[in-house]
């Protein structure tokens, strides 16, 4: 199914952003089934992609707003609650909780330059399921 491409269409993805802005945390919204929450996910990712074209449109290439959202900040998760109710967060990105370290200041966990001895061949899976 296609989506509307009109910004007018998306007004509750809009609210639920806002109130996401409106409070450090974030905000959520009961919406019911697992089902309801992907649509109203895609609903939010492509309302934040109409809202890029349309700054595009109204800020100049130099403005810092030209192409982007306000709401690119944000992610948005499907999580369910203790009464198998889902709900749809929307939570500011947490790089600050990211723990990010140079390769050159750290041991080699793996080696990612193996030779071709060390190499691993991957192999694919062959369907054997019909054979008689």
């Amino acid at each position: 199914m296609s989506q509307i491409n009109s910004l007018r269409a998306y007004t509750d993805c809009e609210k639920l952003f806002e109130a996401a802005l409106a409070d450090p945390k974030g905000a959520r919204a009961l919406i019911g089934t697992w089902e309801q929450c992907v649509n109203m996910r895609t609903r939010m990712h492509y309302f934040r992609n109409l809202d890029r074209k349309a700054n595009a449109k109204t800020y100049p290439a130099d403005h810092p707003q030209h192409g982007v959202s306000t709401y690119d900040p944000y992610v948005v998760r499907l999580i369910p609650d203790e009464d198998k109710n889902w709900w749809v967060y929307v939570q500011p990105r947490a790089a600050e909780d990211m723990v990010i370290e140079g390769l050159s200041d750290t041991p080699d966990l793996i080696d990612a330059n193996p030779t071709d001895t060390e190499a691993y061949e991957v192999h694919a899976i062959e369907d054997k399921s019909n054979v008689t």
